[in-house]
């Protein structure tokens, strides 16, 4: 899944629609992934902890430029 994301973001970098979906995309992704994390740690499953950090930050950062996109419109 994570490669297809990758392989889509490379390609939406022509179409500011496509790369506009892909930010949403990505942000789901790296939401989900952190709220993944945060329920096998409530559960006891053990966790990298630089899962939930690295996708945090992508989706900080996915959501940022959302917001700034939202905001120049």
């Amino acid at each position: 899944m994570l490669l297809a994301i990758a392989a889509e973001a490379v390609s939406s970098l022509r179409y500011a629609s496509v790369a506009r979906m892909m930010l949403a995309v990505t942000a789901t992704y790296g939401l989900g992934l952190v709220l993944a994390s945060l329920w096998n740690l409530l559960v006891g499953a053990p966790i990298r902890p630089s899962y939930p950090v690295v996708f945090g930050l992508i989706f900080l950062g996915s959501a940022v430029l959302l917001l700034l996109d939202d905001a120049a419109r």
